[in-house]
């Protein structure tokens, strides 16, 4: 009897290391900055030029959304500097006309490393902000949050917009395919349709 009592203290403590190690990678993993070069998308685009700044997350799906997005921007003739947010990310400047911020939520909050770069950046000189979000469920809290945070650095929030995987992003139907398949469409879409008087 007694070394069935062993045998299950030992897996209880197995069983407890192994949970507070993955919750501590997991908060190491999602509050890592993620250093990228700044690549170009149609850099012969003349209806404006845009600063994207980007989270990826846990998932290819963070990713594939601002890719999406970017796409629609540079079919309606943006020019896109695209870069994920870190302490080498360049800081905003007269040059760029918009600025893009997106990435994941985690516990109802824009993942860290795109709230400090934009803590960092301080004064975002009134330009109009577009803010891309995506979650598991609803994002809407974090939508507010990082308006917030984009206000505070006196950036000018013109569009918001959340993506989810596991709550319907087309609620009217207007889209085919699959949940993910639906929020591509709607954020190429949405960067089809972004005006360049954005002021």
């Amino acid at each position: 009897m007694r070394s069935f009592w062993m045998g299950l203290l030992i897996v209880i403590a197995v069983v407890v290391v192994i949970a507070v190690g993955s919750s501590v990678w997991l908060f190491w993993r999602i509050n890592q900055e993620t250093v990228t070069s700044l690549v170009v998308t149609n850099p012969g685009g003349r209806v404006g030029k845009a600063l994207l700044v980007y989270q990826p997350g846990l998932t290819k799906f963070p990713e594939q959304v601002t890719t999406a997005f970017v796409s629609g921007l540079a079919a309606a003739g943006w020019q896109i500097s695209r870069t994920t947010a870190s302490r080498e990310a360049p800081v905003p400047d007269a040059a760029y006309d918009l600025i893009i911020f997106g990435g994941p939520v985690y516990f109802e909050a824009p993942a860290k490393p795109l709230a400090r770069y934009i803590a960092r950046v301080g004064d975002l000189g009134a330009k109009p902000v577009v803010i891309l979000l995506t979650g598991a469920g609803d994002v809407a809290g974090a939508i507010a949050a990082t308006e917030r945070i984009v206000i505070a650095a006196k950036g000018r929030p013109i569009r918001s917009l959340g993506f989810t995987t596991m709550k319907p992003n087309d609620e009217q139907g207007k889209y085919s395919g699959s949940n993910t398949e639906r929020a591509l469409q709607i954020a190429s879409e949405a960067g089809q349709k972004l005006s360049p008087a954005t002021q």
